[in-house]
């Protein structure tokens, strides 16, 4: 249960609380005593009124559209720095003496600061909003991408990079999350397919971008930080001032607060108010995602089904090189053009969201508006079987002696559907 649920539970749970059960002098009956008086304190939670233009999910569908855009470039600006210094590794390994196996690292550290990140993000998020839970972040991951750029040592350049995909993982795990605020359960998939597109899309396009840095012989690889950092400083700069924030708790904290200053009545409050972060909520937020994982079935394969089929994106970002540069000797700018087909392939399995949303959005006016997960699983049925079947594909012509044309197709058309 999120924090704006449980919050939302215990406003509606302190009317009960407030009564008290007594046994009558013949002690044979039980009766009810109400200890609510008029100034009863869920009489005075701060909740939004019907139409209320402050309820983000009652912004206007312009307004929403530029803020699914505006977040779509903050989950892109981790994404895409994830895999922006991939081509460059073996320039960096030969700059700085470093064994051909551990250049990988470059990239592993960083998805390995991803899967961090979120557990110092979410809570943040939970208790101080939207704003605190991405922006923050950016501007930090922005830092490390230039300390990335400016490193003399592997060991400066491992931990910044580290660093950098904890601070990086600010978007992309709370960017889905703001979204929600703001759309309801039937057109809420929409606006995921454009963030998706950047989450995954991101990885397949930092890599042309970084060859063209690194062969560029006035710049060179550390180029590659620099123009990422260029962008994730001109995205936070937008956010600063576009970027609302749409948290519903913490936009009710703050109501609550202007109407006890503007009318002097103190009983105006919200549950948010109460909450504090503590080492017993840090345990909790640590905790809770473990407990979940062994202890509900469906959650744990999800969450395996997407970490591996995940891990497949990054495993292509390091065979490319090998399948198009090493074997195929296709200089390095080249050899990195297959990635959009790759791009082509997200491009496609975001069509496929697109036809299963009119069937969703029946399905959620059959369940009286609520959410129904399992009526977005088709799609990940067909992206199964073209996932298998891509793999196969890719490999079987990986060799030189196949077109290009044909591990590329496998790849991006095929591969990516897992999306």
């Amino acid at each position: 249960m999120t924090t704006s649920a449980c919050l939302e539970e215990k406003a509606n749970q302190l009317a009960s609380c407030e009564r008290t059960v007594q046994l009558n002098s013949a002690g044979n009956h039980l009766v009810s005593v109400d200890t609510a008086k008029d100034d009863d304190k869920t009489q005075w939670v701060v909740r939004f009124d019907d139409g209320d233009p402050s309820n983000p999910k009652h912004f206007k569908p312009l307004w929403k559209v530029f803020l699914t855009f505006q977040m779509s470039l903050l989950a892109l600006t981790g994404s895409m720095g994830s895999s922006i210094m991939a081509p460059s590794q073996s320039k960096i390994a030969e700059d700085m003496h470093i064994a051909p196996d551990a250049i990988a690292l470059i990239v592993a550290l960083f998805v390995l600061g991803w899967a961090l990140g979120p557990m110092i993000w979410a809570p943040i998020s939970e208790f101080y909003g939207r704003r605190w839970g991405i922006l923050p972040g950016v501007f930090i991951f922005g830092l490390f991408t230039i300390g990335s750029a400016t490193s003399k040592s592997p060991a400066s350049l491992f931990i910044t990079r580290f660093f950098g995909g904890i601070f990086a993982s600010a978007p992309i795990s709370n960017v889905p999350a703001a979204l929600g605020d703001i759309y309801e359960p039937r057109s809420r998939g929409i606006a995921m397919a454009f963030v998706s597109l950047c989450i995954v899309g991101g990885p397949t396009v930092g890599p042309v971008i970084g060859a063209a840095l690194t062969v560029n012989q006035h710049l060179g690889w550390r180029w590659t930080g620099y123009i990422e950092a260029v962008f994730v400083f001109s995205v936070f700069a937008l956010s600063c001032f576009a970027l609302p924030e749409t948290y519903p708790p913490v936009l009710l904290k703050r109501k609550a607060r202007l109407m006890r200053k503007s009318t002097g009545d103190t009983r105006h409050w919200h549950p948010l108010e109460e909450e504090r972060i503590d080492s017993n909520t840090l345990n909790k937020f640590v905790t809770r995602p473990i407990r979940m994982f062994f202890t509900e079935p469906m959650l744990m394969l999800v969450a395996v089904y997407a970490s591996f089929t995940y891990a497949l994106v990054y495993l292509t970002l390091e065979v490319f090189p090998i399948v198009f540069n090493e074997q195929r000797k296709y200089p390095l700018l080249i050899s990195m053009l297959p990635f959009f087909g790759i791009f082509v392939g997200v491009i496609c399995a975001l069509i496929i969201n697109f036809v299963n949303q009119p069937r969703y959005a029946r399905a959620v006016k059959k369940n009286n508006g609520k959410a129904v997960s399992e009526e977005r699983l088709p799609p990940m049925i067909i992206g199964g079987v073209f996932l298998s079947a891509g793999l196969f594909w890719f490999g079987w012509t990986a060799d030189p002696k196949y077109s290009w044309a044909l591990p590329t197709v496998a790849s991006g058309l095929v591969l990516q559907f897992h999306i």
